[in-house]
This record gives structure tokens, sequence and C-alpha cells, in this order.
């Protein structure tokens, strides 16, 4: 009895690891793997195939490519770079995570804090890849940074003043500092497209301005012309709500 308990067990056991193996696989290769992030006119993807290879490609200034083979171990991804035969056109170094052998990755997925996408890949080294097909709907409480926020609609908008990025949704916060062509800026100018990616919970009355929340955003910069946080807060009154549209996030 204690034998048949005891391969019973161990049943339930190798099946359940065998499930969550086929299942991370099936993860990885049905999903669209690129850098986390709405703008990124430079980025890695990444595509995994059945036989057990995987591609990474570079789009940006210069373009190249690196393949490799991959092995799961539940939800630890190891790859294995081929680099004399699947790296061309290399004129710029790709990351280290990319280039070592046995570099290990971990599968995260339905993550309670994610803000857009709740499947990723991080390696040991802090790179990350976000399935793009698993993007949160609106309407969920996560926290970022020690603040809890509320998931909003994808949406595409423009700032209707120039804005001040915030650390966090409070007057008192640091201010964010922008380069743009050459030129300092203490906020981000008018015009300028962001994405909101959540909001507070509650409406603030700030001086001057009809109440409104605060909305967490991804600020679109241009590679080599432009830098400072992709990330901040600002106040809902300095957005044009009216040009809001939605943003597709499995499209990128």
């Amino acid at each position: 009895m204690i034998k048949r308990t005891l391969m019973a067990v161990s049943y339930i056991i190798l099946s359940t690891a065998l499930f969550a193996q086929t299942n991370s696989r099936e993860t990885l290769i049905n999903g669209k793997w690129v850098e986390p992030g709405v703008y990124r006119m430079i980025e890695h993807s990444i595509r995994f195939f059945e036989d057990g290879t995987y591609s990474v490609q570079y789009n940006g200034y210069f373009d190249y490519e690196i393949r490799g083979y991959y092995k799961l171990q539940k939800n630890r991804l190891i790859t294995y770079p081929d680099l004399e035969n699947g790296a061309e056109m290399m004129e710029v170094s790709p990351p280290q995570d990319l280039l070592e052998s046995g570099n290990v990755w971990t599968l995260g997925r339905n993550q309670k804090d994610a803000i857009i996408y709740n499947t990723t890949l991080r390696s040991e080294g802090g790179m990350q890849f976000a399935d793009v097909n698993s993007v949160n709907p609106a309407g969920l409480s996560r926290g970022t940074e020690g603040t809890r926020l509320i998931t909003v609609a994808k949406a595409v908008t423009v700032l209707e003043h120039n804005s001040n990025i915030r650390t966090s949704p409070a007057l008192n916060s640091p201010k964010a500092t922008y380069s743009i062509s050459g030129k300092e800026y203490p906020y981000l100018p008018a015009g300028r497209e962001v994405v909101l990616l959540g909001r507070t919970a509650e409406k603030e009355t700030v001086p001057g301005y009809d109440p409104g929340y605060w909305y967490y955003i991804e600020a679109k910069l241009y590679p080599m012309e432009e830098s400072g946080p992709k990330y901040g807060w600002v106040y809902g009154p300095l957005l044009n709500m009216d040009k809001t549209a939605p943003f597709d996030f499995s499209a990128r």
C-alpha cells in the first residue's frame, strides 16, 4: 500500500513537472519577446523555436543577429549562443548577457506588480525581455517604486503644456531634467507624445488646475538626440485627453 502511494505521488510530481516544462516551452515559442518599454527605436527581440534554437535580432543603427540553442529547467531558461555561426554584421558590441554561454534566465508569469506586461524573461545579469502578448487589462492595482497605481486603458496622448515629470505623484517630489537637441529642460515640452501606464487611485487638487489624477507615463525620447528619465508622474490636467487614442502594445 505504501509502495503504491509513493508511486502515485511520484507520478503526480513528475506529471506536474512535465506539464510545467511543456507550458513554459509553449510560452516561449508563442511569445513575442522584446525589451520592455513602449518607445524603443533601438531594441533587441528574441524568438524561440520548437527545435530548441533561438534567434536574437538587434534593430538599431547597426543590425545584427545572434543564434543559438536553449534548454528549459521548469521556469529557468539557459541559453547557449553560437557566436561562430550565429552572429552577423556585429558592428556594435551586444550586451554581455547575450554573449555568455550558459546564461540563466528566469521566466516570470502572472507577476502581481507588473504594470504593462505580466510575462517576462530576466537574466541573472539584469537584461529583460517581455512578451507583448501579455499586456495587463485596465483597472488592476499595481505597485511601482513604493506607489500604488491603477492600470489604465492602453492609451497614447500628448502634453498640453510644458510639463514637470516627477519621481512620485506629489508636487514636492523631484522633477526630471531632459536634454533635447543639446539643450537642457527642467520639463518635457508641450506637444510631446506619452503613453499612459497607470494613474493614482484618487484625484488631487493642484492650485490653478481642475482636480485630476496623477498619471504614470512613458515618454517618447529619440536616441542619440534626447536623454532623460523615460518614466515618471505627470499631473493629469497637463495632458490633452481630447487627443487620447488607444495604443496597441502588441503591434510593436
